[in-house]
């Protein structure tokens, strides 16, 4: 062997700081971080430096060099008997957990099993693999997952071409879903798209996230993008959507005029459409009968110019839902004009509130509620967050005239203003709201104007962790002016779903109400009552029927078992995003009571 191949440069500093890492970590019952063991500041030092040669004229520097690799190749066998045994461990509970756990899905039907590992790789996003990995658990799970068309139709702009190339190999019948989300160079989704144009025939979604730099470069190569989306015929899509975060004093619109890609696309099937920050123009989509405009970044004045979006929903009178979201400052109260729209049946709103927005944001979204007419609405979903901080009397110079009662009505009538005038919407007769509340100066709900807005209300659905205000129930009926008989004229089905303040008083006059009013608990049918954790369900029996009660209580098991033999698996990694844990489960008895299991 050649005299400069005989040895190796060892920093015996570096290997006393490894070994003391190794001793460490086995004797710490593997507490200590594996991956330390191969930083570059340790391993590189000592195992990857080139051989290097030794003066053999040198007998302290040969003696010194022989007593640093003798310490090296005894720090390699303890990190070779550090791997043997985590090996050994790992696979020991690696196959108690497969015994437990993969050997009963492995039993279970092909259906069931196909729909299981099918929403376990419903994330690409987030893990555009995730199909892959699975199909290497067992070959059951591989021929399961092979089968499954859904699992490999997403490409993404992050995917490398052997990936892509996979994808559209195993999407020939079930057709794409093209995803450009978090773009920032173009560049890269040229190349990504360059690689699904010629298959633009099997695209059943597309979507692009993407954030504008103001340099030339970005420009050129938007531009470039642009122009390759131009005049596409897809026959197969059915949902697109465009998302541009954009801080630009100028509208997106305006620095680039053809944005909207999907107006020059033959998309005859078309029918969900999405877009955020930009108001989509007028294109013919006979098939659209679902929109959602997102309004998170409203900084031009053209943006706040919402004449073309009512010029849009105008166009498009075969729409049945739409759905509005809410997280930006509204800077001036918006002019709009007024919309009848006949056939939409579905209207979403979610609301964002910030402290210092709330007084802007309520104008706006007033201003843009009681401009649509829409008499065929049957179906409404509210979502709105309020975070305190400030209150209404922050924003008036006189804050004598305001009383300390008003913070405190804030909620409510904010959440009453989000709702279309019972003039325009007369057909609701399904409601979910989900209104949370943080840091307020008085957390409470008051439910008695949300409902005059709907009248013919037949289905409520409420998610709160605010006080639901009881006077509204309390009053007697015979002595109960018209307006206040109108609060609950229809209702069937009552569902308090996490419902974290909601007490058995409330509960109790609402059903004395019902029971008083003519007709009323006749016609009501069901009351369910979800993880509310102030509610008991013997209480409840003693005022309502059995078979007008579904009950749905969360048990949280923290206990430990003997014998386990999933124990220990999350903190050696098997499980280690910890999503398990938190999977919900839903019971249900012969006697309408439920259980929701968190593992």
């Amino acid at each position: 062997m050649d005299q400069q191949a005989s040895s190796i440069q060892v920093d015996v500093v570096g290997l006393k700081k490894l070994y003391r890492c190794i001793t460490d970590l086995r004797y710490s019952s593997g507490q200590a971080n594996p991956h330390d063991l191969w930083t570059d500041e340790l391993f590189v030092p000592n195992f990857v430096y080139p051989l290097t040669p030794v003066n053999a004229r040198d007998v302290h520097s040969m003696a010194s060099h022989i007593e640093s690799l003798e310490r090296a190749r005894r720090l390699l066998y303890h990190i070779g008997g550090l791997l043997d045994e985590r090996i050994h461990t790992l696979t020991s509970q690696t196959s108690k957990v497969f015994a437990a756990f993969g050997r009963g899905l492995e039993s279970l039907p092909y259906e069931v099993l196909a729909i299981i590992l099918e929403q376990a790789a419903d994330l690409k996003s987030e893990d555009p693999k995730s199909p892959l990995r699975l199909s290497h658990v067992s070959r059951r799970f591989r021929s399961v997952m092979l089968s499954l068309p859904k699992a490999w139709c997403a490409i993404s702009s992050d995917m490398d071409s052997e990936w892509v190339d996979t994808v559209l190999a195993r999407s020939r019948s079930s057709g794409m879903q093209v995803q450009f989300k978090g773009v920032n160079d173009f560049g890269d989704a040229i190349h990504s798209l360059a690689h699904t144009l010629p298959f633009s025939d099997r695209w059943r979604s597309f979507a692009l996230h993407a954030a504008f730099r103001p340099d030339l470069d970005a420009v050129s190569q938007f531009s470039d993008f642009r122009k390759r989306c131009l005049d596409l015929k897809l026959p197969r899509l059915v949902h697109a959507e465009f998302h541009f975060d954009d801080n630009h004093p100028i509208s997106i619109e305006a620095r680039h005029p053809d944005i909207h890609l999907f107006t020059t696309w033959d998309a005859p099937n078309l029918r969900s459409l999405t877009m955020t920050n930009s108001i989509p123009n007028l294109f013919n989509s006979p098939n659209l009968t679902k929109f959602t405009m997102r309004f998170e970044c409203l900084t031009t004045f053209a943006q706040r110019n919402l004449r073309p979006f009512f010029a849009f929903l105008a166009g498009n009178p075969q729409l049945k839902e739409l759905a509005l979201h809410f997280s930006c400052y509204f800077p001036a109260i918006l002019q709009t004009p007024r919309l009848v729209h006949t056939t939409i049946e579905s209207l979403s709103i979610e609301v964002e509130y910030a402290e210092f927005e709330w007084i802007p944001q309520r104008a706006a979204i007033l201003a843009i509620l009681t401009s649509m007419s829409l008499p065929k609405l049957t179906a409404l979903d509210v979502n709105a967050t309020f975070e305190g901080g400030k209150s209404t009397s922050d924003y008036w110079d006189d804050e004598d005239d305001i009383s300390e009662d008003d913070d405190g009505l804030e909620v409510s009538d904010m959440l009453f203003d989000m709702l279309p005038l019972p003039g325009l919407c007369p057909a609701i007769k399904r409601c979910s709201l989900r209104v949370l509340g943080y840091e307020l100066t008085h957390p409470e709900l008051s439910l008695h104007r949300v409902l005059h807005a709907m009248p013919n209300l037949e289905h409520l659905r409420i998610d709160t962790n605010l006080d639901l205000e009881s006077s509204m129930c309390t009053c007697p009926v015979a002595s109960a002016s018209p307006s206040e008989m109108l609060v609950w004229p229809k209702i069937r089905t009552l569902e308090l779903n996490h419902c974290e303040d909601v007490i058995i008083d409330w509960v109790e006059d609402f059903v004395s109400w019902l029971q008083r009013a003519p007709g009323a608990w006749e016609r009501f049918e069901m009351l369910t009552v979800r993880a509310c954790a102030e509610l008991q369900k013997a209480e409840l029996l003693e005022f309502i029927p059995k078979e007008k009660l579904t009950w749905v209580k969360e048990i949280m098991f923290e206990e430990e078992h003997e014998n386990d033999p999933l124990e220990g698996a999350f903190e050696d990694g098997l499980f280690s995003d910890g999503s398990n844990k938190e999977a919900p489960l839903y019971m249900f008895d012969d006697e309408c009571v439920g259980t929701r299991l968190i593992f």
